[in-house]
């Protein structure tokens, strides 16, 4: 996202905050010790992340969402800690070091990773590689749709995050379904967030191999006609809907191989398709084609929608 659009996010913004009526765009409320004169700034890089998942989506997945600023101190990184909340009005809470530029705070995955929930509903409290790894995957492409990060930068920072993952093998012989239940007592965080992030990119990397179209395009098609459905969602009715969505059975297929596997997901059929290989001196991203051009619309899935369609 270029400087000029972020002023026009800024203005839209304004447009959110005036609005009582809050049809569908988020609003914004600050801690009473973050200063006026920094709210502006933190409105602006909070409203490009929710711009970024809106223009994902095609519209506001969660419309009237509550999003709450609070100080969070110097000293700890940009965000020390965020939290969805789930409700009757859905929202986030942001605990920020509102004292850093702007561009330091555009910089941090967590307003994409936290934004990108809002995607889909609140499947329950077991099974959390399935919602931590949709906002695990998304949240560096997201970055990139908003020209925070190159394609290939958000492609070698997803692949850093799948290292994460491997290197996260201190829980035994254990299936990821299990140890995904057990993440809190386990703290297998990075475990199960990454390997539910790989499930979503092995899944998005087979849809366009097939011609059966993308995540994105699955994401889009899903907010558009059952987000708000009145209904207790879990991962099994998501992963039937996304099937039904997409005209496959990939995303239970693609479930029913990795929930029993103990070791971290096996990445090498969509790195293939992605032209990367990961040797002992790093990954290597082949720039041929077509294989970079794969990679860019892995990123850039579909031309940006205008902001006056997203403000409906």
């Amino acid at each position: 996202m270029n400087w000029l659009k972020l002023l026009l996010v800024s203005v839209w913004l304004g447009a959110w905050q005036a609005d009582a009526g809050c049809e569908g765009p988020p609003s914004f409320e600050f801690d009473q010790r973050i200063p006026n004169g920094e709210r502006a700034k933190l409105s602006r890089w909070l409203g490009e992340a929710a711009w970024a998942v809106a223009d994902l989506a095609g519209q506001h997945p969660a419309p009237c969402a509550r999003i709450r600023v609070y100080d969070g101190g110097r000293g700890r990184g940009a965000v020390p800690w965020a939290q969805i909340d789930r409700g009757a009005r859905e929202g986030i809470r942001f605990y920020v070091d509102y004292r850093l530029p702007l561009n330091t705070l555009r910089s941090d995955w967590t307003a994409m990773h936290e934004f990108s929930h809002l995607l889909i509903p609140f499947p329950g409290n077991d099974q959390p590689w399935f919602s931590e790894g949709l906002a695990s995957y998304l949240q560096y492409l997201l970055m990139a749709r908003a020209d925070i990060l190159s394609p290939d930068e958000a492609i070698k920072r997803l692949d850093r995050g799948f290292r994460r993952g491997v290197d996260d093998d201190a829980h035994g012989d254990i299936a990821l379904e299990t140890l995904s239940r057990e993440m809190w007592r386990r703290h297998a965080y990075r475990r199960v967030y990454w390997s539910g992030a790989a499930y979503f990119l092995a899944v998005d990397t087979e849809l366009r191999r097939r011609g059966k179209g993308s995540l994105t395009q699955v994401l889009g098609q899903f907010v558009a006609c059952c987000r708000q459905q009145n209904r207790h969602w879990t991962v099994d009715s998501l992963v039937q809907a996304f099937d039904r969505l997409s005209g496959t059975t990939l995303f239970t297929d693609t479930r029913a191989m990795m929930m029993p596997q103990t070791r971290f997901p096996d990445l090498s059929r969509p790195y293939e398709y992605l032209g990367l290989v990961r040797t002992d001196a790093g990954l290597t991203l082949n720039s041929g084609s077509p294989w970079r051009e794969r990679r860019q619309r892995l990123v850039a899935d579909v031309a940006p929608p205008a902001l006056s369609t997203l403000s409906r």
